[in-house]
């Protein structure tokens, strides 16, 4: 369930995001910036979790 959450959170803020954001121009730059956004929330989640998974 906490991996769904995070899919759809990621997705979400990666779009809004890409959609906000200034540095990006056209419709491809948007496109692969909100897929590196997306990469890094759910890269560093899941990094996060395989850390945090170590300690009790």
């Amino acid at each position: 369930m906490h991996l769904v959450v995070m899919l759809i959170f990621a997705a979400i803020v990666s779009v809004v995001f890409a959609g906000v954001t200034s540095e990006v121009q056209t419709d491809r730059e948007r496109i692969i910036y909100a897929l590196r956004v997306f990469g890094s929330f759910m890269g560093v989640g899941l990094l996060a979790a395989i850390i945090f998974y170590f300690f009790p």
